[in-house]
C-alpha cells in the first residue's frame, strides 16, 4: 500500500472510532439549543401571561365607559380606608364630583360623546390629584 492509502485508510479508521463520540457530543449540542430555546420561548410565555393576566385583572376593576375604577373597586377601596382610619388613627375624605347637565349631553349628543365625556373628566381629575387618590366612576341611582 502506499502512504496515501494508508493515511486515507487510517483518517477512515480515526473517523469510525470517533463518530460514536462525535454524534454524542453533537446531540448534546442540539440538546443545549433545544434547552435555551424552550427557555426562551417559556421566558416569553410567562412575560404574556403576566401582561394579560394585568390586563385581566385591570379590566376587573376599571369602568368601561370612562375609563375610570368601577363602584366595585371603589367601595372595597373605602372599606379598607375606613378600616385603617378606625384601627390605625388614620384620616381620608371622599370627594365627589357631579357632571352637571350629564343627560342632557347624553340626550343631545349621543352615549359615544357622554363617555368620552366622562374619560376626558377622569384623566383630568387623575392628572391633577395624586397618585395615590383614587378616582372612580359610580353610576348615578335612578329615582
Amino acid at each position: 500500500m502506499h502512504a496515501t492509502t494508508w493515511a486515507v485508510a487510517f483518517l477512515v479508521l480515526l473517523t469510525l472510532a470517533l463518530l460514536p463520540a462525535l454524534m454524542v457530543e453533537m446531540d448534546h449540542l442540539a440538546s443545549a439549543d433545544r434547552e435555551s430555546s424552550l427557555r426562551q420561548e417559556l421566558r416569553l410565555s410567562r412575560y404574556a401571561l403576566q401582561k394579560t393576566e394585568k390586563a385581566l385583572q385591570n379590566e376587573t376593576i376599571r369602568d368601561q365607559r370612562s375609563g375610570c375604577f368601577n363602584e366595585t373597586y371603589f367601595r372595597r377601596e373605602v372599606d379598607h380606608q375606613i378600616w385603617l382610619a378606625t384601627n390605625h388613627h388614620y384620616q381620608f375624605c371622599i370627594g365627589l364630583v357631579r357632571i352637571d347637565q350629564f343627560g342632557e349631553v347624553l340626550e343631545q349628543y349621543g352615549a359615544e360623546s357622554a363617555d368620552e365625556l366622562l374619560r376626558v373628566v377622569g384623566r383630568i381629575a387623575t392628572r391633577v390629584l395624586r397618585e395615590v387618590d383614587l378616582v372612580a366612576y359610580v353610576e348615578p341611582e335612578i329615582q
